[in-house]
């Protein structure tokens, strides 16, 4: 399998230099020093998965989560009653591409890209921050992936 040098964004409606690091409090472009046009954007799961697929993993990704208006109402649901159950919902989220990014890299034995959180949703944003600890302490502290969704 190869790894492109292109960096991923993945977002149904921002561009990279409107996308802000919640948990950083920085701007994705001006922390990852990759410009604007540099990036491949993605705007749902499909073209997320198809891209990897065909063109390799890259070596930088930024992730949204909601990345359609049903995701939004989960959220706050998500937010009241303090349950986020991502596993299992319909069209596909953020999380969902970064389960299979993981499962992909494991599957062919590559690294983890640089990995970049841009979403609003705090819930998703911890969750996915906790698959990516959870890859590497399963495989001794080794960027491989091991988060697999139910099928």
């Amino acid at each position: 399998m190869k790894v492109n040098d292109k960096a991923l964004f993945l977002d149904d409606i921002r561009s990279p230099d409107d996308a802000f690091l919640y948990g950083q409090r920085k701007m994705l472009v001006s922390e990852s020093k990759i410009p604007n046009g540099c990036w491949t954007i993605k705007r749902n799961y499909e073209e997320f998965k198809d891209f990897i697929e065909k063109d390799g993993v890259p070596r930088v990704v930024s992730l949204d989560n909601d990345l359609h208006p049903v995701h939004y109402k989960i959220f706050h649901n998500a937010e009241a009653t303090g349950y986020f159950d991502w596993k299992f919902v319909q069209p596909k989220m953020g999380i969902h591409c970064l389960d299979f990014l993981l499962n992909f890299c494991f599957t062919n034995e590559q690294d983890i890209p640089v990995l970049y959180f841009h979403t609003a949703n705090s819930m998703a944003r911890k969750e996915m921050e906790k698959m990516v600890e959870k890859s590497k302490c399963i495989y001794g502290g080794r960027p491989r992936a091991g988060v697999f969704l139910p099928k």
